[in-house]
């Protein structure tokens, strides 16, 4: 080969060895760090910024709380296992259990803090356990029934389960094998806990609390009480156990060794939960709204504080004694300093998930209302909260509701009235009152120019309709004999929908007049409404029974005539929206799943996976802008750009 050849040769090898270095340069995609919220927290992939906080946010009820020994972390469970730093607030760790979609309702933590027990919530339930530093999955034990209570043995060696069959399983924590299995009640057990010296165990059942010796697994003794032994708690001297509780019965303090009931606390509303102080000496409840500690000695109040939730599924008191742990179904976990009451961490956010949410006419901020009536405009941009309202508390039974423009704000407040409030200054409009009978409506919505309240109740089988500057009725329109929960107007405010149990009836506000029935299923739930921009279609969000029967119907408004069925959603759908086009729409699920749907074709487009369920979706008025309310209490913005295009022709 001559050397003019070679050179030749060796300058193309050298110019395309350059062009493939440069293409891999070009073609390999940069792996950013994720974008974060003004706390200082990721965001999810592909969203733009986060409303609120996930500080202390669950994304479902908080069932069941631990702190661990040193008192610097809590542990809670929900529909997963989160590990939250008690001085921040913030999340540190979630433990998955993918066999699971019903959430956990017992977890345990080891007396060394190094093991972290969680069962799943369902009657084929598995108990997981972890690594609580490293959050590695050691084991986990499959088929155990549904699990209620798990108490770990003090030296860790030994984990203790009791399901609602009544059964109570003992497995070996490093060897994973089953050390026993009883027949511990007839009906379920409620609750388990080993006592301090690890010689004793209790269960709790419907009427009654057995106290086992753990080495032998005979019962030693049966303790009755009035009514179901709903939880199980002993005091850290070994001493006491209390149980009980519920609408109708007190919470008892017992001795283990006698079996002698020693006190009963009472309260009207009495929760189901109880915990001792470090001390031994008292007893944490939660009474009538309140956190109160009794003296098991006295029976006195020692002290007493009011909380934030009234809706408490769990409390606990840190090994220290300084910290108290509640834990509600308004998806909260807080945190009181127990000397004073006072709540340590507070995050300026929702501390319910968001109902309804709309964006200004600029688009450069949302507004969102919760279901208990606190209004906030935020910054669509950076995520900062710009104006809080607390308007009068709500009724409930009633969803929020807000127009388009996020200008005013409607529901039903406590004194029977419905109130109609400014987002921009948080103020009452008008209160009106719709019917004379002190009946909270089922469903209300506001016309498009802010002029008309329209309302749905129980009272009298009538939408009726009512001017809002006057608060005067100007019209109604009968129905049949169902209960509308929804209501939603078209853009031009010509047409009304309103959602019944089974039933979608369409009215025309002109002369107040029934436009079309359109019958769903039989066994749908109707759970949101959504007209196209121009009217011509209506999409009808509808569940049934199974993961197949959860559908988007859409329907030609004019014709009356059924246009597309969209599937895809294995979970409840609870919100959809239109495009500002028209060309598309969202609909979202209680899994945290949004679908987008071309909605000429029916087809679905692409969809998101979020962590959290989802409350309700608004497209911004340029549509290049999706909100998304979730469960964990906070708003997700997202980039979608031309929402009509798959993410391969993105």
């Amino acid at each position: 080969m001559s050397v003019c050849i070679r050179r030749c040769l060796a300058v193309c090898l050298g110019v395309l060895a350059w062009t493939l270095v440069e293409l891999m340069a070009f073609s390999t995609p940069a792996f950013a760090e994720p974008p974060l919220d003004v706390y200082g927290d990721a965001v999810p992939s592909g969203a733009r910024v986060r409303l609120g906080t996930v500080r202390f946010r669950h994304a479902s009820n908080v069932n069941a709380i631990s702190f661990t020994p040193d008192s610097r972390f809590v542990v809670s469970a929900g529909h997963h296992v989160c590990l939250w730093e008690c001085s921040s607030g913030r999340l540190i760790r979630k433990y998955l259990m993918p066999h699971t979609e019903f959430g956990c309702d017992a977890l345990a933590v080891s007396a060394d803090g190094k093991l972290l027990a969680a069962a799943a919530g369902s009657a084929d339930g598995r108990v997981y356990l972890w690594d609580l530093a490293t959050g590695r999955e050691l084991r986990q034990w499959g088929k155990a029934g549904d699990i209620k209570g798990l108490s770990f043995a003090p030296d860790g060696r030994s984990l203790a389960a009791g399901n609602l069959a009544g059964t109570i399983t003992i497995w070996d924590t490093e060897s994973g094998r089953e050390l026993r299995r009883v027949l511990g009640h007839w009906k379920g057990v409620n609750s388990i806990a080993y006592c301090p010296d690890g010689r004793t165990y209790l269960t709790g059942s419907d009427k009654s609390v057995q106290i086992w010796d753990a080495a032998t697994g005979k019962e030693r003794m049966t303790v009755g009480l009035p009514g179901e032994a709903s939880f199980v708690t002993i005091s850290r001297d070994g001493r006491y156990f209390a149980s009980g509780g519920g609408l109708d019965h007190p919470i008892g303090v017992w001795e283990i060794a006698t079996g002698k009931l020693l006190r009963n606390v009472t309260g009207d509303r009495l929760n189901r939960c109880a915990a001792f102080t470090p001390d031994s000496q008292g007893l944490l409840a939660a009474v009538d709204d309140k956190a109160t500690i009794w003296n098991i000695a006295t029976g006195k109040i020692d002290r007493s504080f009011s909380l934030a939730s009234d809706s408490i599924m769990a409390l606990t008191c840190s090994p220290d004694g300084k910290t108290l742990a509640v834990g509600s179904s308004n998806h909260d976990l807080s945190l009181y300093d127990s000397a004073t009451g006072r709540e340590q961490r507070v995050w300026p956010a929702h501390r319910r998930p968001v109902g309804a949410m709309a964006f200004s006419s600029d688009n450069r901020t949302i507004v969102t209302v919760c279901d208990n009536g606190r209004i906030k405009v935020w910054d669509v941009q950076s995520g900062r909260e710009q104006c809080d309202w607390a308007p009068a508390p709500p009724a409930t039974g009633c969803r929020p509701v807000i127009t388009a423009d996020g200008r005013s704000v409607a529901y039903p407040a406590r004194d029977h009235h419905v109130h109609i409030v400014s987002s921009a200054t948080g103020k009452l409009v008008n209160k009106i009152r719709v019917n004379d009978h002190r009946i909270t409506p089922t469903a209300v919505a506001i016309s498009p120019d802010r002029t008309t309240l329209a309302t749905c109740d129980t009272s009298e089988h009538l939408t009726r309709f009512w001017s809002i500057e006057s608060g005067k009725q100007i019209g109604s329109v009968g129905r049949p004999s169902q209960t509308v929960s929804i209501l939603a107007y078209s853009n031009d405010g010509k047409i009304l929908a309103a959602g019944g149990q089974t039933d979608v009836f369409v009215y025309r506000i002109a002369d107040y007049q029934p436009l079309h029935q359109w019958k769903i299923h039989d066994w749908a739930s109707i759970d949101c409404l959504a007209f196209s921009p121009d009217g011509s279609r209506l999409a009808v969000c509808a569940n049934g029974n199974t993961r197949d029967d959860h559908i988007v119907q859409v329907w030609d408004s004019a014709a009356g005539r059924a246009l597309h069925k969209l599937k895809g959603h294995v979970a409840r759908i609870v919100t959809v929206a239109f495009t500002p086009d028209g060309r598309a729409l969202a609909s979202g699920s209680d899994d945290g799943v949004i679908l987008f749907w071309d909605s000429v074709t029916g087809n679905r487009i692409r969809g998101i996976k979020t962590e959290a369920g989802v409350g309700t979706i608004r497209f911004s008025h340029d549509g290049k802008l999706l909100a998304s309310s979730h469960a964990d209490t906070t708003v997700l913005i997202w980039d979608v750009g031309d929402a009509t295009k798959s993410e391969s022709g993105r």
